[in-house]
């Protein structure tokens, strides 16, 4: 099955961003008005610095994180991924201190791609199980007092 240009232009922002750890590379790859709609965000993070800044907080925090893709579907002008990512705490993130445990994420995201860039992006990622490995949240059957 032939490859749309909506999924090239995703595995390249996945690759290139993300994969190959460069945020200037979304210059390239978002489009100047792009927003990034992630569940637990208090509003829409809108445009490339503001979505570099985003990432750029993730690589501070786990500097080894790393993203594997477990399914893609495309249909039109939209591109849906199903993925897991995983790093070591080793840096603040959103307001908890490093606490060096390695961590496993899965999530799921949609792209709206036109003109060949990335215009937005919806998340959904497993934040509650992010912030249980970290300590943070108590899991279910621990005692929230210790």
């Amino acid at each position: 099955m032939a490859t749309t240009p909506s999924k090239t232009i995703v595995r390249r922002f996945m690759s290139e961003t993300i994969g190959g750890r460069d945020p200037n590379a979304a210059d390239s790859i978002l489009t100047p008005d792009y927003m990034l709609h992630m569940v637990g965000f208090p509003a829409p993070v809108r445009g490339r610095d503001a979505w570099k800044g985003v990432i750029q907080n993730y690589f501070a925090a786990f500097p080894d994180l790393a993203v594997s893709t477990q399914e893609e579907i495309a249909e039109g002008d939209r591109v849906a991924i199903r993925y897991s990512w995983s790093g070591t705490h080793r840096g603040d993130f959103m307001g908890i201190p490093a606490t060096q445990k390695r961590v496993s994420v899965s999530g799921m995201v949609v792209f709206r791609v036109t003109d060949d860039r990335v215009a937005e992006e919806w998340h959904l990622d497993d934040t509650l199980g992010l912030l249980q490995q970290l300590g943070a949240i108590p899991t279910p059957g621990q005692s929230a007092v210790a």
